[in-house]
Formats: C-alpha cells, sequence, structure tokens
C-alpha cells in the first residue's frame, strides 16, 4: 500500500475509534439511568406499599358499632330501634363526633328526630331531640315559641297525609297569602308522635307573633296548610 494511500486510512480509523467510545459512553449513560429508575421504582413501590397496609390497617383495624339511619327519617320522627335505625359496624375513622353507639340505643329510643337524617347517615346526638314521644306538649316546644292548633278537614289537613315534624306554610284559604311560613307540625289531633289517616286538628310550633295571625285569619277567611319538601332547606321555628 503507498503511504499516500496509508495516510488517508488513519484518519478514518482514529474517527471510527472515537466514534465506538463516545457510543460506548452513552450505552453506559443509559444503563447507569435505568438501574437507577428500578431501583427508585421498587423503593417506591415498597413505600406505597407499606402507606397502603397502614391505611389499610387504621380503617379495619378499629371498628365501631354505631346506629345507623335504616332510610331518611323526618325532623320529628320517632327514633327506634330496628324500625328507623338499625347497629353497624363502622370504620372508626369515619364515625363523626357525637356519634351514638349500638349500645345506647336505649337511651335514645322513642326521641324524636331533632333534624332531617338522611339514609345510611350514623346518628349523632346532634341529631336526637330530647324530647320524647311520650313527652307533654309543652316539652316539645322550642324557645320562646308557642303552640297553636287549628281545626282541620281533608282539605286543610292535607288529606290526612300529615306526619309530626313536617314543615308547613299556613296560608290565607280566600287570598292565598302566606301567613306564616315554615311552622313544624307538633301534633295531629291529641297525638304528639304518632301519625293517623284522620285526625281533626293540627298543632303547629310557631312564634307569638305568627300565632296571632294565624288565629286571626282562621277566624275570618280560614286557613289551609301547604307542605314544604323535607330537604327544603328552610329554616324551621
Amino acid at each position: 500500500m503507498s503511504r499516500k494511500k496509508m495516510s488517508a486510512e488513519k484518519p478514518r480509523r482514529e474517527k471510527k475509534r472515537v466514534s465506538d467510545a463516545t457510543k460506548q459512553a452513552k450505552l453506559t449513560r443509559v444503563a447507569t439511568a435505568a438501574v437507577a429508575c428500578a431501583v427508585a421504582a421498587v423503593v417506591i413501590a415498597a413505600g406505597l406499599g407499606i402507606t397502603t397496609a397502614a391505611t389499610l390497617s387504621t380503617v379495619q383495624g378499629d371498628m365501631v358499632n354505631v346506629l345507623v339511619a335504616k332510610d331518611d327519617i323526618a325532623q320529628g320522627a320517632v327514633i327506634e330501634q330496628g324500625a328507623t335505625v338499625v347497629a353497624k359496624e363502622v370504620p372508626s375513622a369515619y364515625v363523626p363526633a357525637g356519634a351514638i353507639k349500638a349500645s345506647e340505643a336505649s337511651g335514645v329510643s322513642g326521641h324524636l328526630a331533632a333534624s332531617h337524617i338522611s339514609k345510611g347517615s350514623v346518628v349523632t346526638s346532634g341529631d336526637v331531640s330530647a324530647v320524647s314521644s311520650s313527652s307533654s306538649l309543652a316539652a316539645a316546644i322550642s324557645g320562646s315559641d308557642v303552640a297553636i292548633t287549628i281545626n282541620s278537614d281533608a282539605e286543610i289537613g292535607l288529606s290526612g297525609l300529615l306526619h309530626p315534624g313536617d314543615v308547613v306554610d299556613v296560608i290565607g284559604n280566600e287570598s292565598g297569602n302566606t301567613v306564616a311560613g315554615s311552622l313544624r307540625v307538633l301534633a295531629l289531633g291529641s297525638s304528639i308522635s304518632n301519625s293517623a289517616s284522620e285526625y281533626a286538628s293540627v298543632t303547629l310550633q310557631a312564634s307569638p307573633a305568627d300565632a296571632g295571625k294565624i288565629a286571626q285569619t282562621e277566624s275570618g277567611e280560614g286557613v289551609r296548610l301547604v307542605l314544604r319538601a323535607a330537604s327544603s332547606g328552610q329554616e324551621v321555628r
């Protein structure tokens, strides 16, 4: 081979060696990065496994037997073990403050719901009124309000479909104007706790001023009751 040709081959061999060395360095860096990622993945997975295990331990390890609403419970309805509330084991992490334990059911049985309780909700002390179904009417009235009784027939009393604890508006029978709104039904006839298909009177909780307006309107044009939805969100007297 001539010196001229050998001289031309030498730079090409040098370039090839440099190129091979560069490729080898890149492969080394890629392999190192892959190993690092694999190690990190193992560490993260292990960490997640520990976290998940700890969470499951927290949720499953400490169960509390509490009372929950069997179905929706209307405000003023009677709390009865087995009928309106049932015992259920719930993870302690999901038990609200004031939850009533199943062992305390006898202490609240027969008492009235202080507010609407949704189906499946844990019943708390704030959901249960101090008033029981055997209490007097006076004990059922809260604050400075009073109780007023109006005569009822099928038209006025919503065809016998009212229940103690329902919320109604009182409107003028002829004018249709609202006389008083968002009043709680305290009693039907002579019962403050039980529903009835027929009742000759409805007793409502109202402010003294509203009671006066109701009495005046009833003696004049007459009154009619309008039932509000249980979840209307209106402030109830």
